[in-house]
């Protein structure tokens, strides 16, 4: 009996020790791109426990690649490139599907589209703004008192930090220089005082006419503050659907 109740137990100890693994160590991103003298390079890894899982994705030299790593091992994902179809594959295509289209049409029966416009009209007819507006009237204070407060909360449980922005503004016409300049001169006051913004800096080119950049950016995501509000908002929503059912049924009974 012992033994049994161990071999049921083991199994469930360790699926919630994945389930609270998965709660409470967050899923991180960190990412860089480059673009100077018209090379693109991206550079991004994905990872929760890193030498649990990562994901890595590179492009560079317009190839994709990318290379997964479960418990240390890496496995490398064949990305195929589609074909590109010629001309004559095209126009084949086109012609093909002109004729399937006017076959459909001409099976089309008149009765049917008849059928669907009445359909159609019966759905407008059902719901209009006044259902919108009592629907809205409803769900106004459960919105402003739960679920805003709530999704400000969740906004906690994610990071986004920019490491660095560096960036070169070019173009072929010296004038959107020059008023991208002036917007950004004058937002600069209000800038200042974001710590968001503190790593960017900004340059102007007018002789080049290409736009360069080098960002560096990271993003982390803690599902346990979300999974935890999302139920709040839940529960909340089940006791006020419940309240309105009781409601709606003392007024049917008087």
């Amino acid at each position: 009996m012992l033994l049994m109740l161990k071999i049921i137990l083991f199994p469930i100890l360790f699926l919630l020790c994945i389930v609270a693994c998965i709660l409470f160590i967050p899923l991180q991103i960190s990412a860089t791109g480059t673009n100077r003298t018209g090379d693109l390079e991206f550079r991004s890894k994905v990872y929760w426990l890193s030498w649990l899982f990562f994901v890595k994705i590179l492009f560079k030299d317009k190839k994709l690649s990318l290379y997964i790593q479960i418990f240390g091992i890496p496995i490398k994902i064949p990305l195929k490139k589609k074909e590109k179809k010629t001309v004559s594959d095209k126009m084949t295509l086109e012609e093909s599907l002109l004729k399937s289209a006017e076959t459909e049409k001409a099976e089309e029966k008149p009765e049917k589209k008849t059928e669907k416009t009445k359909k159609g009209n019966d759905r407008k007819k059902t719901f209009g703004i006044t259902d919108v507006r009592s629907v809205y009237d409803t769900y106004k204070p459960f919105v402003n008192s739960v679920v805003f407060p709530q999704l400000k909360y969740i906004a906690h449980s994610f990071t986004i930090r920019v490491n660095k922005l560096d960036l070169t503004i070019a173009a072929d016409d010296p004038s959107f220089v020059g008023m991208t300049q002036g917007a950004v001169t004058a937002l600069s006051p209000f800038m200042n005082s974001v710590k968001f913004l503190n790593p960017v800096s900004i340059r102007f080119d007018y002789v080049r006419n290409t736009t360069e950049f080098y960002a560096d950016l990271y993003f982390s995501m803690k599902l346990y503050g979300i999974v935890i509000r999302l139920l709040i908002i839940w529960w909340h929503y089940r006791k006020m659907s419940r309240a309105n059912i009781r409601v709606s049924h003392e007024s049917n009974v008087g």
